[in-house]
């Protein structure tokens, strides 16, 4: 039931917080779909925030996630500012006081650790709507062309704020870790060996060449030229399989694009594809001989059906 309106003076606005991208965009994007839902005007997001941690990691990517957007997508300026002075404030889960009230009301949606609003529950099953709005309001530098190539294995590997354990037991009891690079290596190997060919893969990663070095003496991989954290995500998201760390980035990226991924055990988090009935299109595999054999033939055919849109286009 769409939400009334009354004086018809109701608002969306997402406040992401100081995160990275992949939980940043998740206040938005329940923004987004619950304005669209109730035909509800939506005011910019708060991109802005200064982060001190990139600069003291001398990280290249400064998370200055309001040069990633249109200004003018959704409400802004002078109008928003005013809007934010004078209305009511409501959360999501007080929807219907906000429908009893009259006068300038407006909805926030952020990323509450509190109530788990951080993660994909409430956004799942609708990509396609989401990745149409993500594109729509981007700037335009930070969307990659349609991937007229090769289709291509993604390889997501985040360093950077990641901690890096020495106790391989503690992979599978605690998030936000430094998977090791020789498990990429090991998956990798291993769907090539099982598909028959060296499968094009393609590393999306925050660590240097020296560290990511066991990949790229491989065959047919290479390190993806690194853009803004958005134009990774949405080049990512064109993968035909994602073997996948255990950050928003890599979620994102299977979300946006519906990507089937390999996950290290306890480093899902969540479900971000839609599932199929026959497959787990997002397993947990501590090695290559994990890895069930009808994913493999699943991302086989995906490649396949890849490589002849490519040659009929």
């Amino acid at each position: 039931m769409k939400t009334d309106l009354r004086d018809g003076s109701l608002f969306g606005y997402a406040v992401p917080g100081r995160y990275g991208l992949g939980h940043s965009l998740l206040a938005w994007a329940r923004c987004f779909l619950w304005c669209h839902d109730n035909e509800v005007p939506m005011l910019a997001p708060r991109w802005f925030y200064f982060r001190l941690g990139p600069y003291l990691r001398r990280e290249m990517d400064k998370r200055s996630y309001h040069k990633l957007f249109r200004r003018d997508a959704y409400i802004h300026g002078a109008h928003r500012l005013w809007l934010l002075k004078i209305a009511k404030q409501f959360r999501p889960h007080q929807e219907s006081e906000a429908r009893l009230e009259r006068g300038t009301r407006i909805v926030v949606f952020e990323n509450d650790r509190a109530d788990n609003q951080r993660f994909f529950k409430n956004i799942f099953g609708r990509s396609g709507a989401v990745r149409s709005e993500l594109l729509r309001i981007a700037r335009a530098s930070h969307i990659p062309p349609a991937n007229m190539h090769m289709p291509f294995i993604g390889i997501h590997i985040r360093m950077g704020d990641f901690t890096r354990v020495s106790d391989p037991s503690a992979l599978r009891t605690t998030r936000n870790v430094q998977l090791p690079i020789e498990w990429y290596r090991d998956i990798l190997l291993s769907i090539r060996k099982a598909t028959g060919g060296d499968l094009d893969a393609r590393i999306f990663s925050d660590g240097d060449v020296e560290s990511l070095r066991p990949l790229l003496e491989l065959p047919n991989v290479s390190l993806a030229n690194a853009r803004s954290a958005l134009f990774d995500i949405l080049e990512l998201s064109q993968a035909a399989a994602l073997v996948s760390s255990g950050s928003g980035f890599s979620m994102w990226a299977a979300y946006l694009g519906q990507v089937p991924r390999i996950c290290f055990p306890n480093q899902r988090r969540e479900y971000v594809v839609t599932p199929s009935a026959t497959i787990d299109l997002e397993p947990e595999c501590e090695t290559g001989e994990d890895i069930p054999a009808n994913f493999v033939a699943h991302i086989a055919d995906r490649f396949l059906r890849s490589e002849r849109i490519i040659q009929r286009s």
